[in-house]
């Protein structure tokens, strides 16, 4: 089975990582996988299974991701009516408008995944700022042309039949992957490099520090 995955870049998030992972397990289990991006050079990249296929949709001197996206969706529509993977995911909000976009008047139809990784009160309706309006707009527009929409909670799963985003049949409930062989091989490397004061208690945090206020 060829199954091709679409989003914003391989690097920054913990969306993309998710992509990430979920595309070396399915190499593993036999299948093709192609990774299409708006952009590329993500610090992911690297990680991506031998024999996965990365391709960039667009490159260049903009240096906007926002507009990289949207340039990206007639590419994207190229690529899928030439290739014409068996399945087609999508991860985040904005990159499944723009994949469900490039769907639209497909002479091919092939089924589509997106999934949805926020609480979507907070980052849509209690936004604001016309972005979040604008988004929501077309999250009512296309999400229904989706044959699957994976939350990543049952809260989140609540919070797209009540924001009629989405149908009680067309939504499964799939908890972000946590541990595999990554976490037990950093686990094993050396902390010496960091200066790590061991005759104190030590406090761990983990998270990315980023300017982006987060949802």
């Amino acid at each position: 089975m060829h199954i091709l995955f679409y989003t914003s870049s391989l690097g920054g998030g913990g969306a993309e990582k998710i992509v990430q992972r979920i595309a070396n397990f399915v190499m593993q289990r036999g299948h093709r996988v192609t990774v299409c991006v708006a952009r590329g050079d993500g610090s992911y990249e690297r990680k991506l299974s031998e024999g996965a296929r990365l391709v960039v949709l667009s490159d260049g001197w903009l240096d906007s991701s926002t507009w990289r996206l949207v340039r990206s969706i007639r590419p994207l529509r190229n690529y899928l009516s030439s290739h014409q993977p068996d399945v087609v995911f999508g991860a985040m909000n904005h990159v499944s408008i723009c994949l469900l976009r490039a769907l639209n008047g497909l002479e091919c139809s092939i089924p589509t995944v997106i999934s949805v990784h926020n609480n979507l009160r907070k980052g849509l309706i209690g936004n604001s700022s016309w972005t979040g309006n604008f988004i929501y707009w077309c999250m009512r527009r296309s999400y229904g042309k989706a044959d699957r929409i994976v939350a990543i909670s049952k809260g989140v799963a609540s919070q797209l039949l009540e924001m009629k985003l989405a149908r009680p049949g067309q939504i499964s409930v799939i908890y972000n992957l946590c541990v595999n062989n990554e976490v037990h091989t950093a686990q094993k490397a050396p902390i010496s490099d960091y200066q790590v004061p061991f005759e104190r208690p030590l406090l761990v945090a983990c998270g990315r520090l980023h300017t982006t206020r987060q949802k």
